[in-house]
């Protein structure tokens, strides 16, 4: 997580010349994605518009018929699977999973069931679906400065045991929805700013 905010700082700093944009598409409201079958044609023509990679949720890739049937953790279709690493091998594209901890609606309050989650998650991600980056939806609104430091120096071991940058968003429900638990956590002299420096 540190990590990818000073790889972000250096990016913001670097000459002109030196940045090369990577630009990924994602699946939200992509009808052509719904169908596995479509995957390989629907890469290849990502490739060819030069989108260089695709973002999805874990659970529509893996075939969860409802992204809400999902506690903290979900089974993946081993057939939907490859179908995904083939199309994605053969358009050249690169992954970044999207990965929501503990399901939506969010199925438990509990840091260690979060961190749980994300772990099992992002395993997936890395090994089965062969993600370059995790894109994590992760934590509560609802936690205090405590239970959001824990969550993400937690988030941070979870990164470097698994080896899969991780990225968290800020988005509604989860523990960065507002910009004030963001400052907590970002901003030197933030209530949980701690939890990133580990």
């Amino acid at each position: 997580t540190l990590a990818a905010l000073a790889a972000l700082a250096a990016l913001a700093c670097a000459e002109p010349a030196d940045f090369e944009a990577h630009l990924p598409r994602t699946t939200w409201g992509v009808p052509a994605f719904d169908e596995p079958g479509g995957w390989k044609a629907w890469m290849q023509s990502l490739a060819a518009a030069g989108y260089a990679g695709v973002e999805a949720p874990t659970w529509l890739v893996c075939g969860v018929p409802d992204f809400s049937a999902f506690g903290c953790e979900h089974e993946c279709d081993a057939a939907r699977a490859a179908t995904f690493r083939a199309a994605l091998d053969e358009s050249g594209l690169y992954y970044i999973a999207q990965v929501h901890t503990c399901g939506y609606p969010i199925a438990s309050g509990e840091v260690g069931d979060h961190v749980a989650s994300l772990e099992a998650l992002a395993r997936l991600a890395a090994g089965t679906l062969g993600a370059a980056l995790a894109n994590v939806h992760g934590g509560c609104d609802w936690w205090g400065d405590a239970p959001r430091a824990e969550f993400f120096a937690r988030a941070a071991a979870v990164e470097a045991a698994v080896g899969l940058p991780l990225s968290h968003e800020t988005h509604r429900m989860r523990a960065l929805a507002t910009p004030w638990a963001a400052a907590s956590v970002l901003l030197p002299g933030g209530a949980a700013a701690g939890a990133l420096a580990a």
